[in-house]
Parts: structure tokens; sequence; C-alpha cells
């Protein structure tokens, strides 16, 4: 047996973990994107009104 391996890493935990490496990146992703949204309408707000 491989002293590296670990099983409870590697276990079926009833989808939940599953669910959290799949939807963790999409939420940072999300954020990211709602930040570059509002800072380019807040750029573009401040355009106008030069």
């Amino acid at each position: 047996m491989n002293p590296f391996y670990d099983r409870s890493v590697l276990a079926h935990q009833g989808g939940w973990d599953e669910i959290l490496l799949v939807a963790g990146p999409i939420l940072v992703i999300v954020f990211l994107l709602w930040r570059a949204t509002k800072r380019v309408k807040r750029d573009a707000r401040q355009h106008q009104e030069r």
C-alpha cells in the first residue's frame, strides 16, 4: 500500500464533495465577472461625466 494514497480524500462522500469541486470554481468565476462588470460600469459613468 502506498503511504501517500489517502482513501479518505478519494472516498465517495455522497456527492457533496463533488458539488464543491464544481461549484467552487464556478462561484469564483461568477464573482470575478461581477466585479469586472461593476468596475467597467463605474469607469463608463466617470468617462461620461467628463
